[in-house]
């Protein structure tokens, strides 16, 4: 069986990250034959100009009209390829396999729906968010297939357990096409790649996380930042199949205390790296605050979706 490859890159103001984009693809080894769709959704940087002189297909929407499943599914739909790479423009192929490595397992499994990289800090990430980044299950260095047994439903199995199985991350994540032509991603405001994956998964099919595939991508930015996001991203998650062996605000309360214990144990690893104590206590307290404010974003919504109360937070992330 042989395969084509679309590469799928949204685009906002991504002129820092496409040279690294470029340089990546240049140096690809064992690849299949590749196309490059970039959906730009309004960069007033340099983008535009970087995009024509890579060759690539560009198509453009409004920026008021961007969705995380509807600008993909737009791309998906103008791709050429039997496979598609879903990715963003700032997770960067760390190796010359990286196209390979991603793409191969469909030659060995035909029952794949979807193939996961592997997630790692880059070379210029702060050590509080490489931390953060290293303890995500798409950061494992080791191989595994997520499918389900005969008789499992995922609305039988607890919300932790199925926010395991549903983790095709969309940040740099390779899907069939003809899957995706049965049933294209749902329009969501937010979560595609996670409801995809659980639609995928009650089919029938399956899943791989490939660690040989490797990205860099970290993302350092305000604690607000996170904390907003973890609120639209608890939103989403409940509207997952699963069962909740507790109120799922009592959950995320935990995950605080439980975040700063898990810090707590890990000072050794920040000394070591940091170069002394004044940066370890630096980075120390950047991870403190990311902690808090994803865990008080999440258990913020949960109390609003139990008191029946609408989004606070609207819009992209």
């Amino acid at each position: 069986m042989n395969f084509t490859l679309s590469i799928v890159i949204p685009v906002k103001n991504g002129a820092r990250y496409l040279p690294e984009w470029k340089r990546a693809l240049e140096m690809q080894r064992a690849a299949p034959a590749f196309e490059v769709i970039a959906v730009d959704s309004g960069s007033s940087d340099s983008t535009p100009d970087l995009l024509e002189q890579l060759g690539v297909k560009v198509l453009k929407v409004p920026p008021g009209e961007f969705g995380h499943a509807r600008t993909r599914n737009l791309a998906i739909a103008a791709a050429a390829g039997d496979l598609v790479l879903m990715t963003v423009q700032d997770a960067v192929p760390a190796s010359r396999n990286f196209l390979s490595a991603i793409t191969r397992p469909f030659f060995e499994n035909t029952r794949l729906a979807g193939v996961r990289a592997r997630q790692v800090p880059g070379p210029e990430t702060p050590l509080w968010a490489a931390w953060l980044v290293s303890r995500c299950p798409a950061a494992s260095a080791k191989r595994r297939k997520y499918s389900l047994a005969p008789g499992e439903d995922l609305a039988q199995m607890s919300r932790k357990r199925v926010l395991d199985m549903c983790g095709l991350d969309f940040v740099a994540s390779c899907i069939r096409r003809d899957i995706w032509q049965k049933t294209a991603l749902p329009e969501i405001g937010f979560g595609e790649d996670k409801a995809w994956t659980a639609h995928i998964l009650e089919h029938g099919w399956a899943w791989l996380h490939e660690p040989d595939a490797v990205v860099m991508h970290a993302h350092s930015r305000p604690a607000m930042y996170s904390f907003k996001r973890a609120y639209i991203e608890e939103r989403a998650n409940s509207k997952l199949p699963g069962r909740e062996p507790m109120p799922p605000f009592l959950l995320n309360a935990a995950s605080l205390p439980l975040g700063i214990a898990s810090l707590a144990r890990d000072v050794p690893w920040y000394l070591e790296r940091s170069g002394g104590l004044p940066g370890a206590v630096r980075d120390l307290g950047r991870a403190g605050q990311e902690i808090c404010a994803r865990s008080l974003g999440a258990f913020l919504a949960d109390i609003d979706l139990l008191l029946g109360r609408g989004e606070r937070f609207k819009g992209q992330v």
